[in-house]
């Protein structure tokens, strides 16, 4: 339960899960997705009732990892049905699925979802550079969180500072 856990698979936005346990301060939740991979997610990627959380188990347990020819074997990335955004040049890939939010902080509303290994076009970032404003494959334009990208450090350095 934590951003450093190796990516071992993906939730997609509308995907059901089974839930296992939740970490002590119920910020990760240990899950089975629709593909029957056990692992931990961010609790801020699903939409649970307080009383199911609160009657989760507490553990800290890690998953197995799965063997290479496991992970070989996992599925391809979604096929977006809309078109890719136009490129502007500034580009990132996402490193780990997450939400897109109409706010840069964890209380905006979420619009839509990215995918991992998704290409999302970054169109500005907040001055600390903990958010950037992205369009995804889906065209749909909101904030991510950094730490859900992989963003080479020259477009990093590219990307304008703006709201």
């Amino acid at each position: 339960p934590s951003l450093r856990g190796l990516v071992i698979d993906q939730i997609n936005a509308g995907e059901s899960v089974f839930l296992l346990a939740r970490n002590a301060d119920s910020t990760w939740l240990k899950i089975i997705n629709e593909r029957k991979m056990t692992g931990w997610v961010s609790r801020t990627l699903l939409t649970i009732a307080p009383d199911d959380l609160r009657r989760l188990p507490v553990s800290n347990e890690t998953v197995p990892t799965p063997l290479p020819a496991t992970v070989a074997a996992l599925p391809p990335p979604p096929t977006p049905n809309a078109t890719v955004p136009p490129a502007t040049g500034l580009t990132a890939i996402v490193f780990n699925g997450g939400n897109v939010r109409a706010a840069p902080n964890l209380q905006g509303q979420v619009l839509d979802q990215i995918n991992a290994r998704e290409t999302v076009q970054l169109l500005s970032k907040t001055p600390d550079g903990n958010w950037y404003r992205i369009t995804n494959v889906r065209g749909v334009t909101g904030w991510v969180n950094r730490t859900l990208l992989t963003v080479d450090p020259d477009v990093a350095r590219r990307v304008p500072v703006g709201q």
